[in-house]
């Protein structure tokens, strides 16, 4: 072998050994399942189990580890359903802010339902400390819709899904100067079959944004991907968006 093939051999070889080294360096997706007060058991699990199915780690974190700082030791934090305020009180003001720097540093977060009560803009004094997207709550005192299924229509390509909705919260831009605007994923088209009646119709109205914050990104389910099967995708894909694996937090 002369000098110059020698040469491209060695770089060759270099050069994959770096790109194998940069990919093992990634690993799976770490995720953090926030299973503390607010949080409820079936929602936990059914997002614990929708992310390991699609291959990433996942772990359930408490508010304590939340405020010692355990978040840096993962890529993205879900927060579940369950209820709003009862997040934001166990986050308290330490955690929330925890949450906060760990979006700003390049973190991510995923809202699901009550989660999207909590990172959205406006709900109550106790969320307001987790305000990460630009999107505020529509037609908020009319919030207990009921609880069935919904369709919703993914902005991006058209097609329309079915998914669970429990009494989820329903986005409408925020208009704040210091966040920038969220991107409809996908628009509620239909009520559930449990919505009170006399109430104004969600069709047309977002159920899925997404957005960044600071160097992180951002995703809020109103409706639960998770607990319905054959959608799980939506919160995997969304998952690896956050995280900063794929360049589309839709299929």
């Amino acid at each position: 072998m002369n000098r110059i093939a020698r040469a491209a051999t060695i770089l060759a070889m270099t050069a994959f050994a770096l790109l194998s080294l940069g990919c093992a360096s990634r690993g799976p997706v770490r995720v953090a399942v926030y299973a503390d007060e607010g949080a409820m058991e079936p929602y936990i699990t059914a997002a614990q189990d929708a992310v390991r199915a699609d291959g990433m780690r996942c772990e359930r974190i408490v508010a304590d580890d939340v405020r010692s700082g355990a978040l840096k030791s993962y890529d993205v934090v879900i927060f579940p359903g369950g209820t709003g305020n009862g997040l934001a009180a166990s986050l308290g003001e330490e955690g929330g802010a925890a949450v906060t720097e760990f979006a700003r540093d390049g973190g991510g977060v995923i809202g699901v339902c009550a989660g999207g009560y909590l990172c959205a803009v406006g709900y109550n004094d106790g969320t307001a400390r987790v305000e990460l997207v630009n999107a505020r709550l529509w037609d908020l005192d009319n919030w207990a819709r009921g609880e069935g299924t919904v369709d919703i229509d993914l902005a991006r390509s058209g097609t329309r899904a079915t998914l669970r909705f429990e009494n989820a919260p329903v986005f409408e831009p925020a208009g704040r100067e210091d966040l920038p605007p969220y991107e409809t994923i996908a628009r509620f088209a239909s009520d559930p079959a449990g919505t009170p009646t006399g109430r104004e119709s969600i069709a047309g109205h977002d159920a899925i944004v997404a957005a960044p914050f600071g160097k992180g990104r951002v995703v809020l389910f109103g409706p639960h991907p998770e607990l319905t099967p054959g959608q799980e995708h939506l919160l995997q894909r969304a998952v690896r968006w956050t995280a900063g694996r794929t360049d589309s937090p839709v299929d």
